[in-house]
């Protein structure tokens, strides 16, 4: 897969976003990382195992006034997000995980062409 994006941004985002579930995921629980499409966007989706965040915690996560570090990063990397024309959301439980969306517009995926056989 290639994206149209820059790649330090885009590259920063991700790092910020998989921090925070590495952090927030016990030793041995996975973190999967899926493509989703649609039709005028589609999402890097991060999905966690891990603690989840209280849901006061999510707006300080995201650009509120946080009081335990967690809300400058993610808040880092919506803005380069949305400075591409995406956004991100963060679904969350306490015990049950958490799941990320880094979604962009569908015009910013390349599409990788496909390997013909026998060429």
């Amino acid at each position: 897969m290639a994206v149209l994006a820059d790649r330090r941004a885009l590259r920063g985002a991700l790092a910020q976003v998989l921090t925070r579930a590495v952090r927030h995921t016990r030793e041995g629980d996975p973190i999967e990382l899926r493509l989703v499409r649609a039709d005028d966007t589609f999402a890097i989706l991060v999905e966690d195992e891990g603690a989840g965040l209280a849901a006061g915690d999510l707006g300080h996560a995201l650009g509120g006034e946080g009081t335990r570090g967690i809300g400058l990063g993610l808040a880092v990397a919506r803005q380069l997000l949305r400075a591409h024309g995406g956004d991100l959301t963060i679904e969350a439980l306490r015990g049950v995980g958490a799941r990320t969306w880094m979604t962009l517009p569908r015009f910013r995926l390349a599409e990788e062409p496909a390997l013909s056989s026998g060429s």
